[in-house]
């Protein structure tokens, strides 16, 4: 809705929490949020500038962050490349980019809508049954038979062998997998099976 510009004039001369609260309000758009360049993620991040946490999206990728007990309430979190290990507060935010960390323990994001999971050193997802979307490509992760309500998973280059539980799923990416029977995806709208052991289908 705004430039960067126009933005960093908004910052500097008011209260932004303020400001995108009756933005919001005025415009009603309850689902607009606020994508933050990395240079003012890091200022919320140092609460050097007030934010309504519910309308932001915080680019702190490849940062040297490592406490984020502070960001549970925001709505995007792009914390991928970075080292944190503990995100147990972040269970409220709607999209978590966790993607090349030393994550490992993801019990506590079953809320998530959307997360990004890819090359971390996640093995257990049987809590994640309940996003909406899930990159899980280059983990580590085999069992994936409670991932059956998610509407969108990405499984490329993983161990996964066995998918007969993900029947429900709208979109799936297998490719660069061992898989070899999808029998049971015939409900699936969308398959991804490049570099399969697929032959019938």
């Amino acid at each position: 809705m705004f430039s960067d510009e126009i933005w960093i004039i908004i910052f500097e001369y008011s209260n932004l929490i303020t400001v995108t609260d009756k933005l919001s309000h005025k415009y009603r758009l309850e689902n607009c949020h606020y994508r933050l360049t990395k240079e003012y993620s890091l200022k919320y991040y140092n609460k050097e500038i007030k934010l309504n946490a519910k309308f932001i999206h915080l680019d702190l990728s490849g940062t040297k962050i490592t406490d984020v007990s502070t960001l549970g309430n925001c709505h995007t979190l792009d914390l991928s490349g970075t080292k944190i290990t503990d995100i147990s507060m972040l269970r409220n935010c709607h999209t978590l980019h966790l993607s090349d960390t030393n994550v490992t323990d993801v019990s506590a994001l079953s809320n998530c809508d959307t997360l990004y999971l890819s090359y971390t050193k996640v093995t257990d997802v049987s809590m994640l049954g309940n996003c909406h979307t899930l990159h899980l490509s280059g983990t580590n992760v085999t069992e994936v038979s409670m991932l059956g309500n998610c509407h969108t998973l990405h499984l490329s280059g993983t161990n996964v062998t066995e998918v007969s539980m993900l029947g429900n799923c709208h979109t799936l990416y297998l490719s660069f997998t061992d898989i070899s029977d999808v029998s049971m995806l015939r409900n699936c709208h969308t398959l991804h099976l490049s570099c399969t052991k697929v032959t019938d289908i």
